[in-house]
Parts: structure tokens; sequence; C-alpha cells
């Protein structure tokens, strides 16, 4: 691929900046979904435990931010299940009032807030954390069958409430294996790694084929560029846990697939899915920050393990830096095309700007 000028910029630091500044809470703790594109004023009237986890790990990646580390873990605590079950709760209202009764446990949301805790546990010095953060970690990690993980199970962890095959949780589960790995935490079961590895290398090779002429792709069908990338990105952790170079070599022909089905050399952005066209189908797409920076994870921790991202780092750092508000700091989400004219998507989540906090800095001074 042809690699393109960027200009030097520190993106990871400017996303931590708007996310501790803007989109923590410190009057009730943890963070706000999203705000406006000034940041001075929250949006949407919920709080998720996607976003509490993804502040918690953004912030404690950064010694320094020892005060922001307690607010944001102050949301992650909101959560914790109140009727002495393991896991969190994962939705209330912005004053951390339930909604509903939440008799499920979505399996990725458990995941990805089991490796918040443990991250959190390490920083703090915390063995009472950790200890907690373990047995939620391995108790997710104890529903995967045959390297498949339920989609969600009911709150007390007896059942499978939504038996559906989540990838999405076996892509956080092995995200969390790595985080552990580099932790030092020796007490979480890897054991799952290679069933769960052999299930996304699968999905992937099929992706890569392509569906037999006159199939009708399946829901899960792996088409989009935010589960490509994510998908890319733990089989480079796989690859790495397992010393198996086929895994990196099946995440570095991943991403090459993707970007040259995704990218768009005219606004130099990635598209959030293939074109589809024919009657009943709707003419815009989307190109969305959160895949550029999911691609730009994958890459890093690809050549991290001696890989190579055939330059598909270089076209995602590029998106990233056209999408930064010069204005108000921080990141736009995303453009949206509609028939073929870009709107800019500008509120500003919590989602984008964590995920951005932690890709080093040094990811932008290649």
């Amino acid at each position: 691929m042809t690699a393109v000028s960027l200009p030097r910029t520190r993106a990871p630091r400017a996303a931590r900046d708007f996310l501790v500044t803007h989109l923590l809470d410190p009057d009730r703790g943890g963070a706000h979904a999203a705000t406006d594109p000034t940041g001075a004023r929250p949006l949407g009237t919920e709080r998720r435990l996607v976003d509490q986890a993804s502040a918690v790990l953004a912030v404690a990646a950064h010694p320094g931010l020892t005060a922001e580390l307690a607010t944001a873990a102050a949301g992650l605590d909101a959560l914790a299940d109140r009727h002495g079950h393991a896991g969190f709760l994962e939705v209330t209202d912005r004053g951390w009032t339930p909604h509903g009764a939440q008799r499920l446990r979505t399996t990725r949301y458990q995941v990805h807030a089991a490796t918040a805790l443990l991250v959190r546990a390490h920083r703090q010095d915390d063995d009472r954390l950790r200890a907690r953060a373990v047995d939620l970690l391995n108790r997710c990690l104890s529903t995967t069958r045959d390297g498949v993980f339920p989609t969600a199970l009911t709150a007390d962890w007896r059942d499978a409430a939504v038996p559906t095959p989540s990838r999405q949780a076996t892509v956080a589960a092995i995200r969390a294996l790595a985080t552990a790995d580099m932790l030092g935490e020796s007490d979480v079961d890897i054991d799952p790694l290679p069933a769960l590895t052999r299930e996304l290398t699968a999905a992937a090779r099929r992706a890569m084929a392509g569906p037999a002429p006159g199939t009708v792709l399946a829901a899960e069908a792996l088409t989009r560029c935010g589960p490509l990338a994510r998908v890319a990105l733990a089989l480079a952790h796989a690859g790495r846990l397992l010393g198996t170079s086929g895994h990196l070599g099946t995440a570095s022909a991943l991403l090459e697939f993707a970007a040259t089905r995704l990218h768009d050399p005219v606004h130099g952005g990635f598209w959030d899915r293939p074109a589809i066209t024919g009657p009943g189908y709707h003419p815009y797409r989307t190109q969305r920050t959160a895949d550029a920076i999911d691609l730009l994870q994958a890459c890093s921790a690809l050549r991290a393990t001696g890989g190579t991202d055939h330059g598909v780092s270089v076209l995602a750092r590029t998106a990233l830096v056209a999408l930064a508000d010069h204005q108000h700091g921080g990141f736009h989400s995303g453009l949206e095309h509609i028939e073929g004219a870009p709107v800019l998507l500008r509120h500003k989540s919590t989602h984008v700007h964590a995920a951005l906090a932690r890709v080093p800095d040094e990811e932008f001074d290649r």
C-alpha cells in the first residue's frame, strides 16, 4: 500500500486529556457515555458498564493520574451487583439507579469489566480487588465450550440466557488473557486459549475466502471493519501467548484484507462495512473513528511480535489525525456519508477517547 505523509502528533495524549477533562464525572464518579463537541454538556441519560471499564483501563495505564483513576473506578464500583452475585450491572440512569431487574450478564461486557478491575488492582496493589477480578475473569472463561462463549448468562451464572455464540466475547477474552500475562498474573486460567484461537482463526479464514456465489451472509459473518480489526488484534495476542507464527500470519493477512476492502482513498478513512447496493438498501456508510483505533491497536500488537501490518498503521493514523477537533480538543466520532455527502459526527464518546488513550504515544512518532 502507498504510504502517506503524517503530521507528527500526540493523538493518544489528546484523547487522554479530553477523557479526563470532559468525559469523567468528578461529581458522581465514573464516565459519561459522550459529550457535545465542546465537552461542556454530557449527552445521554445512561451509565454503561462498557464505558466505566474502558475509562478505568485508559486512566490506569498512566501512573500520574491517581485522582482520575479514583473517579473512573467509582463508576465501576457503582455498577457492582447489589444482590451478592458475581459481576456487574450493565446499565443505570445517570444517578446510578439500575434499569429494571437486569437478570442477564453479557459475557463480553463482564470480561471487559473483569480486565479493568484486574488492571486497577495491580495499579493500586490491592489484593482484595485482584482476587475479585481473577474470580470474575475465570468465571467468564469457564463458560466457554469448544472455543465458543454464550452471548449472555443469567445473573447467578448458572445458565446461558442467550446461548447464541459471541465472537466479541472471544475477542475480549483473548485480550484479557494477554493483559493478565503482561501483568504477570498467574492465577488466570489460560487453558481455553487454544480453542478460542482456533475458532477465531477459522472465522478469519472464512472472511478472507469470501462467501460462495449466491450465498446469503449469516448475521455473524465477519465483514465489518471494527470486528475484522478486533479479530486481528486478538490473533496477534494469541500468537504471542502461544508462540505460534501461523496466528500472527493470519492476523497480518486479515489486516491487509480489511484495509484493501474498506479503506477510502478519497476521504482517508475506513468504511464501517462493504458497499451494499440493490433494492431496499440505504446508500449510506460511516467512517468510524473507533474502527481506525481498532486497526491501529491491532497493528501495534502485531508489530510488537515481529509481524508486519502492511502499512495499515499509516492509513489508520492518517484517518485519526483527520478526525481530530483542533478547536475544542478530542476527536469526533466519525464521518457519515449519505449519498456521497460527508457529514461529521461531532459528539465525543468515552468509547473512542478511552481506546485511543491506550495506544502508545510513540505510535504517532513513527
